[in-house]
C-alpha cells in the first residue's frame, strides 16, 4: 500500500469530485491544483495528491509553479510522521 499517490490528471468536476471523496477521503487526504488556461483563468484540469492519512507521511503543504502558460508542476511538501514519541 502507498503512503502518497501521485495523479496526473485531475478534473474539478463537483459530481466526480464527490464521488471520488466519497470513496478515499476515509483513506487518503487529497490535494488538487488547477490549471491556468493561459488568459489570467483557471482550467477545469489539473493535479492531484493524495496522502494517507495512517501512514508514515504527514502532509506539510501543497502548492504549484507555472512551468508553461497552461502547465504546472505541483510540489506537495510532507514530513516523516512521529511514532511512539519520536521527535
Amino acid at each position: 500500500s502507498s503512503d502518497l499517490i501521485l495523479l496526473q490528471e485531475w478534473w474539478f468536476d463537483d459530481k466526480f469530485t464527490t464521488i471520488f471523496d466519497k470513496a478515499t477521503s476515509h483513506l487518503f487526504e487529497r490535494i488538487a491544483e488547477r490549471r491556468p488556461d493561459g488568459s489570467g483563468g483557471m482550467r477545469d484540469d489539473g493535479m492531484c495528491c493524495l496522502v494517507r492519512k495512517k501512514g508514515a507521511l504527514e502532509l506539510v503543504k501543497s502548492g504549484r509553479v507555472l512551468t508553461g502558460p497552461q502547465r504546472i508542476a505541483q510540489i506537495v511538501q510532507c514530513r516523516e510522521r512521529c511514532t511512539n514519541g519520536s521527535a
